[in-house]
């Protein structure tokens, strides 16, 4: 997968050659899945064509394109973007911001976050936050997920399994700058990358998933975690956000949590 991001000012014909090119997929096989005849997408793909508004959204959903990817390709083509992009705080999205407030902290002894399509945490619960402690940025900038755990630093620092968790956070990270084509995304993975072990990794066999050791002053705590999205978003943000919800894979994990609640 590549990880250059596409230049913004490109036209909409090199637009959808560039997302073709990072889907491996043919001028056939796109023409073919988005029903136009190949010799019109190869008229788009040099401009020889404009694509109307259809077109250009069936395109997009062959590319497996983010609503910020469509809003983008229809820019490109002329067209008004379809779908509104709002900011977290915005009046519109006060009642999922309410309901995924209640959902973070009714997870409580257990850690919680929200999380955008860049790692950016925009809320998070009690517990959350007590982990990562002197980790959290000090210019009043959001946590990222991908800068705590991958980069050197007090939260990183105490990940005992750091180089599987590495690994395994890395490989995220690189498939979702390429998926997205976001420019932040993909310096940050380099970043990532560049900093993988060069060793061969030692794995814990005795577990299903690939846990998340904290060290907790003296304490070893070990997580797993699930993460969701909203279901049919129409607005942008919306789409790139992300429930994480994490769960304790031992009692000692549940004692400490309990612990840090009751303080």
């Amino acid at each position: 997968m590549t990880l250059a991001a596409p230049a913004a000012d490109l036209p909409a014909g090199e637009l959808i050659r560039y997302w073709r090119g990072t889907r491996r997929l043919s001028q056939m096989a796109l023409a073919h899945e988005a029903e136009i005849s190949p010799r019109h997408l190869s008229f788009i793909e040099t401009g020889r064509a404009n694509a109307s508004p259809a077109t250009i959204d069936r395109l997009s959903t062959v590319l497996a394109l983010t609503l910020r990817q469509r809003n983008a390709l229809m820019l490109a083509a002329g067209f008004a973007p379809q779908h509104p992009r709002r900011h977290w705080s915005d009046p519109e999205l006060q009642a999922i911001q309410r309901s995924l407030s209640e959902i973070v902290h009714a997870h409580l002894p257990f850690p919680a976050l929200i999380m955008d399509a860049r790692g950016d945490v925009l809320l998070a619960n009690r517990t959350l936050l007590a982990l990562v402690g002197d980790g959290a940025p000090t210019d009043g900038t959001p946590p990222n997920v991908y800068r705590l755990a991958l980069l050197p630093g007090p939260f990183a620092d105490r990940i005992e399994n750091r180089d599987e968790w590495h690994a395994t956070l890395t490989a995220e990270l690189v498939e979702q700058a390429a998926r997205t084509g976001d420019p932040q995304l993909a310096e940050l993975a380099h970043q990532a990358v560049a900093r993988q072990p060069r060793a061969a990794i030692a794995h814990d066999d005795t577990l299903p998933v690939v846990p998340l050791v904290l060290r907790h002053g003296d304490r070893m705590l070990r997580f797993t975690s699930i993460r969701t999205h909203l279901s049919a978003p129409r607005e942008v943000l919306s789409s790139e956000l992300a429930l994480e919800t994490f769960m304790p894979l031992d009692d000692e994990t549940r004692e400490v949590l309990a612990a840090l609640n009751t303080a």
